[in-house]
């Protein structure tokens, strides 16, 4: 027992089980936001979408956006 009376494995199951959910979303959100990019590539380069110059930049505020999204559902999977 520690000084707030739980359990040492207790913490330890908790740290552990965080790390699986942002280990989980960090994966699912790489996966989802990379095929996404990579399809719209595949677009761009066949003229289907326009290719302006700037449309790289909602990446970065795409990933954070969806990572917290799938954080927030694996969460509530993980009670």
């Amino acid at each position: 027992m520690n000084s707030r009376g739980y359990s040492i494995s207790t913490g330890t199951r908790a740290r552990t089980l965080r790390q699986r959910i942002e280990r989980q979303a960090v994966a699912t959100t790489s996966a989802v936001i990379g095929m996404a990019i990579f399809s719209r590539g595949f677009l761009q380069n066949a003229r289907v979408l326009p290719a302006p110059p700037w449309a790289t930049l909602w990446v970065p505020l795409l990933l954070i956006g969806a990572y917290g999204v799938i954080r927030r559902l694996l969460s509530h999977r993980h009670p």
